[in-house]
C-alpha cells in the first residue's frame, strides 16, 4: 500500500479559456497541486511544486504557467518564492462554492516560470526553501506539543 500525501497535474499547452498568450509553443500548465488536509503546512505543497517545475523542464517545456487565487493563496506564495512571475493583465473572475454552500466571485491570476534558463542552482535553491519550510513546520509542531505537555503537567 502506498501512502499518498499530495498530487500534481501537468498539462501541455495553453488551456482553452485562459487569458494568456505565449510566444513559444512549448508551454506547460500546472493544472493542480493538491495536498491531503492532514499534511498541509508541512512543506509538501512546496515540494510538489518544485517537482512540477523539474518535470516540466524534463518534458521539454520552455515555460510553465499556473492559475491561482489572487488573495489568500498558499500556492501563490510558494510560486512566487520559486521564481514564478505574475502575468500582467491575465485575470479571471471565477464563481466558487464556499463551505456553507453559497457561491462567491473570486479573482484568479496567472503566473509563469521561464524554464529555458532553469539551472541546477535554481533547483537547489528551491529545494532548500522546501527543506527550510519543513524544518519550520516540524519545529512549530514540536513547540505546540511541548506547550500541550506543559499545560497538562501544570493542570495536575
Amino acid at each position: 500500500m502506498v501512502n499518498v500525501h499530495g498530487l500534481i497535474a501537468l498539462e501541455a499547452g495553453v488551456q482553452e479559456g485562459h487569458p494568456v498568450k505565449f510566444s513559444e509553443e512549448n508551454v506547460g500548465y500546472l493544472a493542480d497541486v493538491v495536498v491531503d488536509e492532514k499534511f498541509r503546512n508541512e512543506g509538501f505543497g512546496a515540494a510538489l511544486m518544485v517537482y512540477a517545475v523539474m518535470q516540466a523542464k524534463s518534458l521539454g517545456f520552455d515555460t510553465l504557467y499556473m492559475r491561482t487565487l489572487e488573495e489568500n493563496s498558499m500556492s501563490k506564495g510558494i510560486a512566487l518564492a520559486l521564481g514564478f512571475n505574475q502575468i500582467q493583465g491575465a485575470i479571471q473572475i471565477v464563481e466558487r462554492e464556499i463551505i456553507d454552500g453559497s457561491t462567491k466571485n473570486m479573482r484568479d491570476i496567472f503566473l509563469e516560470k521561464d524554464l529555458k534558463n532553469l539551472n541546477k542552482d535554481d533547483i537547489e535553491a528551491a529545494m532548500q526553501m522546501v527543506v527550510s519550510k519543513k524544518q519550520r513546520a516540524k519545529a512549530k509542531k514540536q513547540e505546540t506539543n511541548n506547550s500541550v505537555v506543559q499545560a497538562s503537567e501544570e493542570g495536575r
